[in-house]
């Protein structure tokens, strides 16, 4: 994993997503590039992606998500980055080599307007580790098969 720039780890955690949603029964597709998010679900659920290799040392990793938008924008003098995205969830994934990467499923009460969030195994979003029900139960109250 150390080798991918960090637009194909973020590419990989966004497939990587795709496959965990449909495993669950959740479909989404890539949203375009200029919205907030990175997928969105049939009954219209808006889920941003957030990938990351580990930092630390072996046995004490945490990742590290940075939650801003790409495009600052300028207000007066001063450069500003968002934070306040228009998605319901966040998937958080965290990559270490050779091993299926754990998943962090966020809604986003939970982050809210923080530019970074930390995550690890035994942390405050420990809780959030592999999730998906709050996210699989709003998408079927959205969209009822």
């Amino acid at each position: 994993m150390s080798e991918l720039s960090p637009h194909q780890l973020s590419y990989l955690g966004v497939a990587h997503s795709r496959v965990q949603l449909a495993k669950r029964g959740v479909i989404a597709i890539d949203a375009p590039a200029f919205f907030e998010y990175d997928l969105i679900t049939q009954g219209g659920l808006r889920i941003e992606v957030k990938s990351s290799r580990p930092k630390g040392r072996e046995g004490s990793e945490c990742w590290r998500f940075t939650n801003t938008r790409e495009g600052a924008y300028t207000k007066g003098a001063a450069r500003h980055q968002r934070t306040d995205r228009k998605c319901d969830f966040f998937i958080l994934v965290a990559f270490r080599d050779c091993e299926i990467p754990a998943f962090f499923v966020l809604p986003k009460k939970a982050v809210g307007v923080k530019r970074t969030v930390y995550v690890s195994y035994d942390g405050m979003y420990a809780c959030y580790r592999d999730a998906w029900d709050p996210l699989t139960d709003a998408e079927r109250r959205l969209h009822p098969s």
